[in-house]
C-alpha cells in the first residue's frame, strides 16, 4: 500500500523538478554569450550573441546585448543595427537603448568637435595643411556616426556642414 502512494509522489516530485530546472536555462549560445560578457571577453561575447541571433532572430534580449557589446567595442554602426533589430522585436529594452544612443551621440559629436577644432588650429599654418584636412575628414566621419545614432540632431548637421564647407 505504501509503495503505491510513493510512485505518484515520486513522479510529481520529478515533474516539478524538471519543470523548474528545464525552463530557466536559455540556449547554450545565450548562456555562453552572457558568461563571456560578464567576464568582459567582448570578442567571444560578440560572436556568441551573433550565433544566438542567427539561430533565434526574435530574441530581443540577445540583440540588445549584441548592441551593448558593440558599443563597448566602439563599433557604433554595428551597435545601431543591433539595437534597431532589438526594437523591431520588442520594446522591452527601449529605455536602455535610448540611454546608450544618447551616450554614443554625445561621444561622437564631441569627438567630431575635437577633430574639427584641431584642424582649425593646424590649418593656420600652410605646412600642416594635409594634417588639417585629415583631421577635418575625421571630424566628418565622427559626425556621420553621430547622425547614424541620432539623425534628428540639428546641431550635428550644422557642425558637419561647417566642416564640409571648409574642406
Amino acid at each position: 500500500m505504501k509503495r503505491a502512494s510513493l510512485i505518484p509522489a515520486a513522479v510529481a516530485a520529478i515533474s516539478i523538478f524538471l519543470t523548474a530546472t528545464g525552463f530557466q536555462c536559455g540556449s547554450s549560445e545565450m548562456t555562453t554569450a552572457k558568461l563571456a560578457y560578464s567576464q568582459h571577453n567582448l570578442e567571444k561575447a560578440d560572436s556568441s550573441f551573433m550565433k544566438e541571433v542567427e539561430k533565434n532572430p526574435v530574441n530581443a534580449e540577445a540583440w540588445y546585448y549584441l548592441g551593448r557589446v558593440r558599443l563597448e567595442r566602439g563599433n557604433y554602426s554595428g551597435m545601431a543595427e543591433a539595437y534597431k533589430q532589438s526594437l523591431s522585436v520588442s520594446k522591452d529594452f527601449e529605455p536602455k537603448i535610448n540611454d546608450d544612443k544618447k551616450y554614443v551621440w554625445g561621444q561622437t559629436l564631441n569627438q567630431g568637435v575635437t577633430f574639427y577644432n584641431r584642424s582649425v588650429i593646424l590649418g593656420k599654418d600652410a605646412a600642416t595643411k594635409d594634417s588639417s584636412d585629415l583631421l577635418r575628414q575625421k571630424a566628418i566621419e565622427a559626425y556621420k556616426l553621430a547622425l547614424l545614432v541620432n539623425p534628428d540632431s540639428a546641431m550635428t548637421y550644422q557642425n558637419m556642414a561647417g566642416a564640409l564647407h571648409v574642406s
